[in-house]
């Protein structure tokens, strides 16, 4: 789990939930033991984006604490960089 937590809140039955920079989780056992719900979610909080001007499918993205990303298909990302991202340009 990433350690920049957004918010924790408390669901039905007692699970509880976290929402971080790395993006969501869950645990029913207090904390114990935790749940990764990103298999299919898309998140994370862009610094900024570069377009590449040659070719207009590539994109490169700065993020907090998620690295450098990058695509060329515009639903795969690949981590580039880790740590902060940042400003990105070809």
């Amino acid at each position: 789990m990433h350690p920049d937590h957004r918010a924790l809140v408390f669901g039905p039955e007692g699970v509880l939930w976290d929402a971080n920079d790395g993006g969501v989780w869950s645990s029913a056992d207090a904390g114990l033991h935790w749940t990764n719900h990103n298999a299919t979610l898309g998140v994370t909080q862009f610094y900024t984006v570069a377009l590449d001007p040659a070719d207009g499918t590539v994109l490169l993205g700065g993020t907090q604490d998620n690295g450098t990303i990058g695509t060329d298909t515009g639903t795969a990302w690949t981590q580039l960089i880790t740590g902060d991202g940042g400003p990105c340009f070809f």
